[in-house]
């Protein structure tokens, strides 16, 4: 309800501000979780009110601070805004909570995002803001232990770790509560897939057990290399690599870590993150796409109207209108039933029409018409 009335009042040209309000009600209406705080702020966006969608994502981050879905969202509309404490709280938040599928790509971006304001800052002089970035950007690339099992061949080798918590890490079970994450799981014979990537960027302390496993095929030379990195990112980071010789279908090794991060096992890290968006939300509602409004057609609209109303020759004064009308489409499968009583009441005769509703897809359109 709040939607299609918000929507109506951008149709009338309403002050952004007036439909801001309206809109803040749908936060009382969504619940109150991460998913309800994220689908609100999508909904939010998609009328432009991106400030008050960067405080829900906000909030969500402050309930659940290791899901990178707020940050990931948020970084968009600080940009938008042109925030600088925004930006770096978000593009920060994804270096350091996001790893899940296909997290390379969004790390890009939010690099992209910290280069170009540590370039603003510095044309602008603003320093102190400059040393935030670079301090906060500092802390958010820090590492813990990365792990890295590089072969080559016609073959598979699987990497798993077990943490001082007892929780193994594996292409079975990617995350952990112990910050640790597969974040690649390779096989030949490309040799650009021949790796194992183990990354805990908030790690306990204590002994980490490897087990490397010969899966299937031919290893080159039945060799491998382990390269151990600790506190990557810091004064004290430390690198070792270890020729691995597979003598036997597992070979395991233990590592040591000192001056963890991590207190104590948490929250696992998701595998893989739901970003709710405004296309995604009518992707999933295709009956919003009808209410979705052309800025640009109502314009042209407004204007046609406009030189019609003003032009003598016509002989009539015109406008534009918008009815929205609100329909209910019934989809899936729905049945109705009678049922007839023999005179003896022995038997039931049930009469049973199902009715099968299918929505293929909506399509909109408008069109201007002129006349006496």
């Amino acid at each position: 309800m709040y939607g299609v009335l918000a929507l109506s009042m951008r149709i009338e040209m309403y002050p952004q501000d007036e439909v801001e309000r309206m809109l803040q009600s749908l936060i009382d209406l969504q619940p109150n979780d991460l998913e309800g705080l994220l689908y609100t702020a999508a909904t939010l966006v998609r009328f432009d009110a991106d400030k008050i969608a960067l405080s829900l994502y906000q909030e969500a981050s402050r309930r659940s601070p290791v899901r990178p879905e707020p940050y990931v969202l948020g970084l968009k509309c600080a940009q938008k805004l042109k925030l600088i404490d925004e930006t770096i709280w978000a593009a920060c938040g994804v270096l350091t909570y996001d790893y899940a599928n296909g997290y390379s790509s969004r790390h890009k971006l939010a690099e992209n995002a910290l280069l170009d304001l540590e370039t603003s800052l510095r044309n602008t002089q603003q320093l102190q803001k400059l040393d935030t970035l670079v301090a906060s950007r500092k802390e958010a690339i820090i590492k813990d232990l990365h792990i890295r099992l590089e072969w080559s061949g016609v073959g598979e080798l699987d990497l798993e770790v077990k943490d001082p918590a007892g929780q193994i890490c594996s292409f079975a079970n990617i995350t952990t509560t112990g910050g640790g994450i597969l974040v690649h799981n390779g096989s030949g014979p490309n040799q650009k897939d021949c790796y194992e990537e183990y990354l805990s960027p908030q790690a306990l302390s204590g002994v980490y057990n490897l087990t490397i496993k010969h899966v299937w095929g031919n290893i080159t030379g039945k060799r491998a290399t382990l390269t151990v990195i600790q506190h990557q990112g810091t004064e004290m980071e430390s690198k070792t690599e270890t020729v691995i010789i597979l003598e036997t279908p597992e070979v395991k090794r233990e590592i040591e870590l000192k001056s963890g991060r991590r207190t104590a096992p948490g929250e696992k890290p998701p595998e893989k993150i739901s970003l709710i968006t405004p296309q995604s939300i009518i992707s999933k509602n295709p009956r919003l796409v009808r209410y979705e409004v052309n800025q640009e057609q109502v314009k042209w609209l407004r204007n046609m109207s406009q030189q019609q109303s003003n032009d003598p020759a016509n002989g009539a004064v015109t406008a534009v209108g918008f009815t929205p009308v609100v329909s209910v489409t019934p989809e899936g499968v729905t049945i109705s039933a009678t049922a007839l009583v023999s005179p003896d009441r022995r038997y039931v005769r049930l009469n049973i029409v199902p009715q099968f509703n299918n929505i293929t897809d909506v399509f909109t359109f408008g069109f201007a018409s002129f006349g006496n």
